[in-house]
């Protein structure tokens, strides 16, 4: 068994080229009392135009000489698809079963006569300026999203924001509202600075309070009551009779001193 390439000449090229360029769009927003405005991309829709008339017939060939087709492929099939893809793993067990052979045998020796093809016109199409063109379109399009990403992780804001500030090419675009998100920044920091300090002094004045957690035994009555009942359902929780094969003696042991402080 062996695969064949039959190179012929198609009456035109059924294939797209890549977008040409990225472009920049922008629009107004309103929202919440600010404005701005919002810096999108597309791709133009003007593209390469493609050229390459060739295309190939796959076929392999039986020991006895018989032909099985496979599949007719363009030069633009090996560029923009993986054989696999062109060719379909439900074809090729088709064939194998005419054979009398195995699908992995088939595809060993398509493989095996398409991959140098494949490599030989990609590599070519490699020059092209469609290829390097598309290439660092690719590029932007990748660092402009790690940049947003950073951007958010570094700021604590919304990716969004990004696109009101910078455009796809990291071009700084409102340099006042940038300034804006920063000032926001700071506010919600001071905030929460102030919010830790004011629950932290709350802490200190109800824990250093004499009406609650005062001096050993100095609560009232009707504090030792519900106290009573904080150790009853700790000490249920926690005794061993309640907690088999789980060593609770340092839990009781804390629960009993606490039991003492609290004079009940």
């Amino acid at each position: 068994m062996q695969c064949k390439i039959e190179e012929f000449e198609l009456d035109q090229v059924r294939s797209k080229g890549a977008p040409k360029k990225i472009i920049v769009d922008e629009f107004e927003w309103v929202s919440g009392g600010e404005h701005g405005k919002t810096y999108t991309h597309r791709m133009s829709a003007e593209r390469f135009e493609r050229t390459n008339k060739q295309a190939y017939r796959i076929i392999v060939v039986e020991d006895n000489g018989k032909e099985c087709p496979v599949a007719t492929l363009t030069y633009y099939d090996f560029v923009d698809f993986n054989i696999e893809d062109c060719i379909g793993d439900r074809l090729i067990e088709q064939i194998a079963k005419e054979m009398n052979t195995t699908a992995e045998a088939v595809w060993d020796v398509i493989k095996e006569k398409l991959e140098n093809l494949r490599d030989k016109i990609r590599f070519e199409f490699g020059q092209t300026e469609e290829y390097l063109e598309n290439k660092k379109n690719q590029q932007i399009l990748e660092a402009y999203q790690k940049a947003k990403k950073k951007f958010s992780m570094e700021l604590g804001v919304d990716q969004t924001k990004y696109d009101h500030i910078y455009n796809v090419f990291g071009e700084l675009k409102d340099a006042d509202y940038l300034n804006k998100v920063h000032e926001q920044i700071k506010e919600r920091e001071k905030f929460s600075e102030n919010s830790r300090r004011k629950h932290k002094e709350a802490w200190r004045n109800f824990s250093g309070s004499s009406d609650f957690f005062g001096s050993k035994g100095n609560y009232s009555e009707e504090d030792k009551d519900m106290l009573s009942k904080f150790y009853k359902v700790l000490a249920k929780k926690f005794h061993p009779d309640a907690n088999p094969g789980i060593d609770t003696s340092k839990e009781m042991q804390l629960l009993n001193e606490i039991k003492k402080d609290w004079g009940v």
